[in-house]
């Protein structure tokens, strides 16, 4: 369940920010907000807004992909952490920006 926990929240962020004058903040608060809502504790999020190929720093009428990333850490989610030292899940949503 955890591994589609971090993939519904990094599509929910990577969706809500394809148009143009949303932030990357709003795409981490998204996903972090999901997740705690559903008792995930500790995910790394990180938004890549990319134009031609090129990183981007926000999102503008050039930006083409919105790329949203989300890592959980297992021993930090479950009740056996313990087995899990290192294991994290990782999951990624890329998304096309939306025009209008």
């Amino acid at each position: 369940m955890i591994e589609t926990f971090t993939e519904e929240a990094a599509f929910a962020a990577a969706r809500h920010i394809v148009v143009p004058g949303a932030t990357v903040q709003e795409g981490i608060t998204l996903a972090n907000d999901e997740l705690t809502a559903l008792g995930i504790d500790n995910p790394t999020i990180s938004v890549a807004p990319t134009s031609n190929g090129s990183a981007q720093t926000e999102i503008d009428h050039s930006t083409d992909w919105v790329e949203v990333t989300v890592s959980v850490p297992m021993a930090d989610n479950i009740t056996f952490g313990l087995f899990f030292n290192n294991a994290v899940i990782t999951r990624t949503a890329k998304v096309k920006t939306e025009r209008y």
